[in-house]
């Protein structure tokens, strides 16, 4: 089963607010930035457990022991004891931690939110040739834009429509159900 990705945009949205709200605490030398950090982290940790990304979990995993180096008093890049200006060196692996976390949020961001134009454009080709054809009518449409149940609706009919089952079908292997019926909708209010 495919991943809801309008609701892990909304996730991912949130967690790059909180990294925002980070970034101006480490300007403004905050104290705690880094445990607040590490907070973020063991929640990203578990994120992506449970969103099965194992890539990602396994970089959240890397940060984490980046932090903990940097804590135990060793530069985490050449793992030579600090003896001297350790918190300086925490510091520093926080901006690091910062910035890598940064890219790696936006990264996955951008990977569902490529899959959704992917999938918008490949269903509203469909939709379109559908509407042509007679196999959705324009009361159809209207229902979609104003409903989920109508949406559902319009997807059970390209389902069973044999021109465009293979569209269909080829869109659930990307999104996941609630994906395909909120981008229906969104797409018959647009034709509406």
């Amino acid at each position: 089963m495919q991943p809801f990705l309008h609701a892990r945009q909304q996730q991912l949205t949130g967690y790059l607010d909180r990294l925002v709200a980070l970034d101006r605490a480490y300007a403004a030398k905050e104290y705690g930035v880094d445990d607040r950090c590490e907070a973020l982290l063991g929640e990203l940790l578990d994120y992506f457990a449970d969103a099965a990304s194992a890539g990602d979990r396994a970089a959240v995993g890397q940060l984490i022991a980046y932090l903990a180096t940097a804590r135990d008093g060793t530069d985490p890049e050449t793992l030579v004891p600090v003896r001297t200006h350790r918190r300086a060196g925490v510091r520093r692996a926080v901006y690091h931690l910062l910035s890598r976390l940064t890219e790696r949020l936006t990264g996955a961001l951008d990977r569902d939110r490529e899959r959704l134009a992917e999938s918008r454009q490949l269903l509203g080709q469909a939709l379109l040739s559908a509407r042509q054809l007679g196999v959705v009518s324009e009361a159809g449409l209207v229902a979609a834009a104003a409903s989920d149940a109508g949406a559902a609706a319009v997807w059970e009919a390209l389902l069973g429509d044999e021109r465009h089952q293979h569209v269909a079908r080829r869109a659930l292997l990307n999104l996941h159900l609630q994906d395909v019926h909120l981008l229906l909708g969104e797409l018959a209010r647009h034709f509406t």
